[in-house]
């Protein structure tokens, strides 16, 4: 039978009913205990603002001791699960240095984001006879890692370029928050596209930028830069500022089937050919006219052109049939070479193997 709670305080010397019944009544003794505010009539209510303080001054002394975090992929994919879709506007409060775990974490998937393992991967190759040990998936890694094409670093709060010179097979690199750009490019020798648009640039030095460069994009920057000068610097360069100095779309140099001087005398043809249809049409507009010698001489000039054409088109044609059939030849040989160093080597295993045979019969008998 249990008794009826009684609603006059007893004091804490006595015995039975006035000692805790429960952990929670106990808790909240000691927090009563700590409390140093005046006791105020509703002693429950002043339990709760105590606990929010205490939530509040926590929360407090966790944001101020936490380090800067930086808008990735993961918070917009976070973001979106929520229905978020305005722009996140927080801006990092310290810049960022461009590292393999950042370029492993931005451009690809299956490396490694721990300093510790890309530190071994990068060991391996530097000293291989030290790392026999390690097991070949992290030698895909570095080469994942170190031969990646595409670097997408914006909002990243990179405000210097360094450590792009182990990336040497780097063809297309966007950044943001870049105050400079000296010769920390020069090792690029692949670059192809640099997108430095909506950045801080204040000085550039063109001149140590790789030549390779045929897409060049440094809009909305404090530094100005004369577009001659900028051409005269990079000779492959099809587009400045998103200005165009050729009709074709930019195609790698891997990819074409010819080199660039014969790629020029095309389309210096196709010139040709497109100023002889204007010229024909510009004569019909005005009435000028035409003998039989002026259209025999377009004739002519027609002609010519369309068999430069083929001529240089046949050209490179003739040297890609060739080209290829050194390639085929030359590996024909290395396989029949490896092949016949392997018949060299069976051949000699058999041997053993029989000269140990026989020297086991011997001993036998």
């Amino acid at each position: 039978m249990s008794a009826k709670p009684s609603n006059k305080p007893t004091h804490s010397s006595n015995s039975g009913n006035s000692k805790p019944s429960s952990g929670h009544a106990g808790h909240q003794k000691v927090a009563l205990q700590k409390n140093t505010t005046p006791a105020i009539s509703k002693p429950g209510s002043a339990g709760k603002a105590q606990k929010l303080q205490n939530e509040i001054s926590n929360v407090v002394e966790e944001g101020s001791s936490r380090e800067p975090e930086f808008y990735s992929m993961a918070h917009m994919e976070r973001d979106l699960k929520k229905g978020i879709t305005e722009e996140n506007t927080s801006v990092a409060l310290k810049p960022t240095k461009i590292s393999p775990k950042l370029v492993a974490e931005r451009c690809l998937s299956d490396i490694p984001s721990d300093e510790e393992e890309l530190y071994v991967v990068f060991e391996e190759f530097r000293e291989i006879g030290k790392f026999r040990g390690i097991s070949h998936v992290h030698t895909s890694r570095y080469n994942q890692l170190f031969m990646i094409k595409k670097l997408k670093l914006d909002r990243c709060n990179i405000m210097k370029i360094e450590n792009l010179d182990l990336y040497t097979h780097l063809t297309h690199v966007y950044l943001q928050c870049i105050k400079k750009i000296g010769d920390e490019l020069m090792e690029n020798k692949r670059l192809q596209f640099l997108d430095l648009a909506n950045n801080e640039i204040e000085e550039c030095d063109i001149s140590k930028l790789p030549k390779s460069i045929a897409i060049f994009n440094v809009e909305n920057n404090p530094l100005k830069l004369e577009e001659n000068f900028v051409k005269s610097c990079l000779p492959n360069l099809m587009q400045f500022n998103k200005r165009e100095y050729i009709d074709e779309e930019f195609v790698p140099e891997e990819k074409l089937p010819f080199d660039r001087t014969t790629l020029s005398q095309m389309r210096s043809s196709q010139s040709g050919l497109d100023l002889l249809k204007n010229s024909k049409n510009e004569d019909q507009t005005t009435d000028i006219p035409t003998t039989s010698a002026s259209l025999a001489e377009l004739a002519k000039a027609n002609s010519d052109i369309v068999e430069n054409y083929k001529h240089a088109l046949m050209e490179e044609m003739d040297r890609i049939r060739t080209e290829f059939k050194d390639k085929k030849e030359k590996l024909i040989a290395e396989i029949q070479e490896r092949k016949s160093k392997l018949r060299a080597e069976k051949s000699s295993l058999n041997s053993t193997s029989s000269d140990e045979s026989s020297d086991e019969s011997s001993i036998d008998e």
